[in-house]
């Protein structure tokens, strides 16, 4: 018998809020912990089983095996597929992409892109500039120091400049706070995105800007991602799931196979927001369309792993 994981619910209304968002995985584990997954049992305040994929908040462990099309090899600690599975992953992905482009263009642009931010390495773009810090991680840190102390910054990097005033007071909610970041690249015309929200979520989706731009990626290319720091997840966390999903599918017309181990990371990182998000930030992820078209997405990735034995 499989063992399931338990959640507590804090609240009876969070499963409408959310409904869909929770991804079931495929992984084998090598961290030695009990199965679940697609078909496992899951529990959630005490209700009975659900499949993982239903519409409630599930609990979601390391796998020992949840999908019969796919396997773990230790020795390159990559996922296998079957080549029926592969390929069904494979005409999902081209099926998807056409949509997401023409509904959710900037997500697309997340999604086609391999965009990486390292937190913790110096990159080249901020080396040799006065004054920058050496990680995004310190630019992340430093823009939202300052935008929580009410001060405006500025972080220069050999790409172009990323500027962010000081918020002022949104003049349709007395209780947020605004700002419009601008990031004008040497090559090129300048960008702009508002941040609202209270002082502490425009403050953290500043940090995920500036991480980006010490990574030498401009705001634009994120911006899909910029609702869920304002929602109030944690800056780092969006990094790792833009670590995760950018370049997930590829933009030509024939997709070259999407990495199953690329895509098992990115549900994880999903589910792990998913788990750590207080009721508030849930019902506001819950309403940001790119966050919800990206759940679903990796859902019907998920899905099609297993449709060849469905």
């Amino acid at each position: 018998m499989k063992p399931s994981v338990s959640i507590t619910l804090r609240s009876i209304g969070l499963m409408s809020a959310i409904a869909g968002l929770w991804l079931g995985a495929m992984a084998p584990s090598w961290a030695g912990k009990g199965a679940a997954g697609i078909g496992s049992g899951v529990t959630t305040g005490g209700s009975g089983p659900l499949t993982i994929g239903a519409s409630d908040l599930g609990g979601l462990d390391w796998l020992v095996s949840a999908s019969p099309n796919a396997s773990f090899d230790p020795l390159t600690s990559t996922l296998r597929l079957t080549a029926a599975a592969q390929d069904s992953l494979n005409q999902t992905g081209i099926g998807l992409l056409p949509g997401l482009q023409t509904d959710r263009p900037t997500l697309s642009l997340v999604l086609t892109n391999p965009l990486t931010i390292d937190l913790d390495s110096a990159t080249p773009f901020t080396q040799g500039i006065s004054g920058a810090p050496t990680t995004p991680r310190q630019a992340a840190e430093g823009a939202a120091t300052a935008i929580a102390a009410g001060n405006n910054t500025t972080l220069t990097t050999t790409e172009g400049s990323l500027t962010i005033p000081a918020v002022s007071p949104s003049p349709v909610n007395p209780d947020q706070v605004s700002t419009t970041v601008t990031y004008t690249p040497e090559v090129g015309d300048p960008t702009t995105v508002t941040l609202t929200g209270t002082v502490e979520q425009v403050a953290n989706a500043a940090a995920l800007l500036a991480a980006a731009a010490a990574a030498g990626i401009a705001p634009d290319q994120v911006s899909a991602l910029v609702g869920i720091a304002l929602a109030g997840v944690d800056y780092a966390l969006v990094v790792t799931l833009l670590n995760q999903v950018a370049g997930l599918l590829e933009e030509d017309e024939i997709l070259a196979d999407i990495d199953a181990s690329q895509l098992e990371a990115a549900i994880r990182a999903y589910n792990q927001i998913l788990e750590t998000s207080d009721l508030d930030t849930l019902q506001q992820l819950s309403n940001d369309p790119d966050f919800v078209a990206l759940g679903q997405m990796l859902s019907n990735l998920r899905a099609a792993i297993d449709a060849p034995t469905s």
